[in-house]
């Protein structure tokens, strides 16, 4: 299983993830759901390590509710859990988006989605062992996950993959762009639009790089 993962992370999160919507309590279902991907996500995650292995940069642009942050935060998991020296960055504008104690935030998400696999595929992981704040560690793999958030996400880093977060939201984004410009090899851009008075709207038209559609 760890060699079929570590070539198939995708299958990790069909097999065995878990994604949360406390809205279903409403309905009188779960919280708590297996993440069974639909055909449009499981293409999304495929175009998004095409991506990686081409060292490109790709924007994502989305609708609401397509659950596109619980794709890349558990893909980013999956691939730390079972690639030796896998590092994965998420930025968002707020620091309250990056990691705060809700499923609302990017790290805490990373966090359901490890605690919910069966207990040999977290590969010794511990919350309390292993997580910080904006910050998580996998024992096995030395991998990291770090979280950022503002004008200076990604400065000083050096990642594999490397996930904004509702980039056309961005206060400034071009501060962004400077500080993320040597950061990682794959950058993957997502957000739902915000007109056209945004790098990301200009980067979505310009034709230069990769853009997928999830909607």
């Amino acid at each position: 299983l760890f060699r079929h993962y570590e070539r198939n992370p995708i299958d990790l999160i069909e097999d065995w993830g878990v994604t949360y919507d406390p809205r279903l309590l409403e309905i009188g279902m779960p919280a708590y759901l297996p993440f069974k991907l639909f055909p449009k996500q499981r293409e999304t995650l495929h175009w998004v390590l095409e991506r990686m292995a081409n060292s490109q940069a790709g924007l994502i642009e989305k609708s609401r509710d397509v659950g596109a942050s619980w794709l890349l935060v558990a893909l980013g998991a999956s691939l730390c859990l079972f690639r030796h020296g896998m590092s994965v960055g998420l930025g968002s504008r707020k620091e309250a988006y990056v990691d705060e104690p809700n499923p609302k935030s990017l790290m805490q998400k990373a966090r359901i989605f490890i605690e919910w696999l069966p207990v040999p595929l977290r590969r010794g992981w511990d919350r309390k062992q292993h997580s910080a704040h904006k910050r998580i560690r996998f024992p096995a793999t030395q991998a990291i996950m770090a979280g950022d958030a503002g004008d200076h996400i990604g400065r000083g880093d050096r990642v594999g993959l490397y996930i904004v977060d509702e980039s056309a939201f961005l206060e400034r984004p071009t501060l962004v762009d400077a500080a993320l410009s040597a950061t990682a090899a794959c950058r993957i851009d997502i957000s739902t639009p915000n007109g056209m008075g945004n790098p990301f709207a200009i980067k979505r038209h310009a034709g230069k790089i990769p853009v997928w559609t999830l909607s």
